[in-house]
């Protein structure tokens, strides 16, 4: 992809993780004002049996691109063995991380992908986004890396930002390095 395209692309992206979903258009909001399950949200993932209509990977894939964050390349592309050496019980930390069907992390492994009434899971507040640890050190990487995307190109008006608040549809919170510290912490003491 050429660096005019891969600079549309990230601004269209960074702009959507900005705008976000309304409840009422975020397919991962699956119920509707009177409590009943969105059948149609629904069928966007599920056959009528409630199947995946493909793998977990492909299907969080459909409608998010796996460069969406910094990060999350190099997470899907960790082994399956690299994951389970990494990877903490449910009963260390009170949440399960749900692996793709080949033992690999796909985006669900630390999202949460239904809706938290349905699928009797907790979900993490939204904060303000550390300004110290090891998700703020991702964030300042991803920005000086966009930056530095877009100093290449300066006739280009791409706005970005990035998120005032971090995503509430993460299984621990990013707060205290939480989420990342639940399996990377051996290397976090080793620094």
């Amino acid at each position: 992809m050429k660096l005019g395209s891969r600079l549309v692309f990230l601004a269209v992206l960074l702009a959507l993780a900005v705008r976000g979903f309304a409840n009422d258009e975020n397919p991962h909001w699956m119920l509707r004002p009177d409590g009943e399950p969105d059948e149609e949200k629904c069928a966007i993932c599920h056959d009528e049996d409630k199947n995946l209509l493909s793998s977990k990977e492909e299907t969080c894939l459909s409608c998010h691109d796996r460069t969406l964050h910094s990060g999350s390349v190099e997470h899907l592309r960790a082994s399956a063995s690299d994951v389970q050496a990494l990877l903490p019980p449910k009963e260390k930390i009170g949440v399960e991380f749900p692996l793709a069907e080949d033992g690999r992390m796909y985006c669900g492994t630390c999202h949460l992908f239904h809706d938290p009434r349905v699928d009797e899971v907790t979900l993490a507040a939204p904060r303000t986004l550390p300004s110290e640890g090891i998700a703020a050190e991702i964030r300042r990487a991803t920005e000086k890396q966009v930056r530095s995307l877009l100093a290449l190109r300066p006739e280009s008006e791409v706005e970005w930002s990035f998120a005032p608040k971090s995503t509430g549809f993460l299984r621990l919170p990013l707060a205290d390095d939480e989420l990342c510290l639940a399996c990377h912490e051996r290397e976090a003491k080793g620094r």
